[in-house]
């Protein structure tokens, strides 16, 4: 997770969705604050990249695991990040 985050900050996009995607991999059930920060990561490599389908698939597995918006701010978070993709993925 951590050379997911470095990676990106780094603008290696591609790289930091790969070493995130491995890191929620190796640990799927890991929902402490690094981790959660991870899947964000993921999924703004991935719109970084102009890959939007990953994108939604990510915030989609993360809400998947978080509890309702109503009650997570970072489900809340996660959902209108996702939203904020379905709405823009509409423009020209």
């Amino acid at each position: 997770g951590r050379m997911a985050y470095f990676e990106y900050r780094m603008g290696n996009y591609e790289q930091a969705r790969r070493d995130g995607k491995e890191a929620v991999t190796l640990d799927p059930e890991n929902l402490f604050p690094e981790r959660i920060e991870t899947w964000f990561i993921i999924a703004n490599a991935s719109i970084g990249l102009k890959d939007f389908k990953s994108a939604r698939e990510t915030l989609t597995a993360l809400l998947a695991k978080l509890p309702p918006p109503a009650t997570s701010d970072v489900a809340l978070v996660a959902k209108q990040l996702l939203d904020s993709l379905k709405e823009a993925e509409k423009l020209p």
